[in-house]
């Protein structure tokens, strides 16, 4: 079947006109900052590549995230919906889609919805991005446990990933636990010695290991 694109009068194969669509719609996000473009124009792009191919994966991508960016959280959602059912056979995809929705809410501090982002994903798809995500977006809510529990999961899936490490080490390092983190670091500077954020927190804990314990206070009664 064919589908007119919705400028001009030429026939296109559906894909190719809503990949036509979804790279204009690029186009209008990118140039809208100097008034080339506009969200609103984006977004009726991207309405048009779904009615063509309601699967396609940048355009259910960029629609949740505008979704996301304009505060229709519920649409947002729905979409991330369609793009799970989608790409059931296609994990990496689902992992990179899931990942760009939740990292939109986390640029706007919306850790909550980020949070639920990363765990629906991860109920389709067992990945290292979902689980490090979703462990940093605990620890801003404030559950440390949670945190540590994560980015050890994401950690173990991806060994190769120093960063991965590192965040691993810093959340144990929250919990008040740098004796656990500071192997954990040693191996993440071991393996990326440029990472100046590992580095960093290497730094922090052994500086924390290496500060003399508080003296106990005496207690009412007891002889100095």
């Amino acid at each position: 079947m064919r589908q007119k694109c919705s400028r001009g009068t030429r026939a296109y194969p559906r894909k190719d006109a809503a990949d036509w669509e979804v790279s204009g719609a690029i186009a209008d996000i990118a140039m809208a900052p100097w008034g080339m473009g506009s969200t609103k124009t984006a977004e009726a792009r991207l309405r048009c590549a779904l009615k063509l191919v309601p699967d396609h994966l940048e355009g259910l991508n960029l629609l949740a995230q505008v979704c996301a960016q304009t505060s229709r959280h519920k649409e947002a959602f729905s979409l991330l919906e369609r793009g799970i059912a989608a790409m059931a056979t296609r994990p990496a995809d689902l992992v990179l889609f899931g990942t760009a929705l939740a990292e939109t809410y986390e640029a706007r501090k919306d850790f909550r919805r980020a949070k639920a982002v990363y765990g629906r994903c991860l109920g389709a798809v067992d990945a290292a991005e979902l689980h490090n995500g979703l462990g940093y977006c605990l620890g801003k809510l404030g559950d440390l446990q949670g945190a540590v529990r994560h980015a050890e999961a994401a950690s173990k899936l991806a060994p190769e990933r120093a960063d991965y490490l590192s965040d691993w080490a810093w959340s144990l390092i929250e919990l008040k636990r740098p004796a656990e983190a500071l192997p954990l670091l040693e191996r993440a500077v071991a393996m990326d010695p440029a990472n100046e954020l590992a580095r960093g927190n290497l730094d922090d804990c052994r500086t924390l290991l290496s500060a003399p314990a508080p003296r106990p206070r005496r207690r009412r009664g007891t002889p100095k």
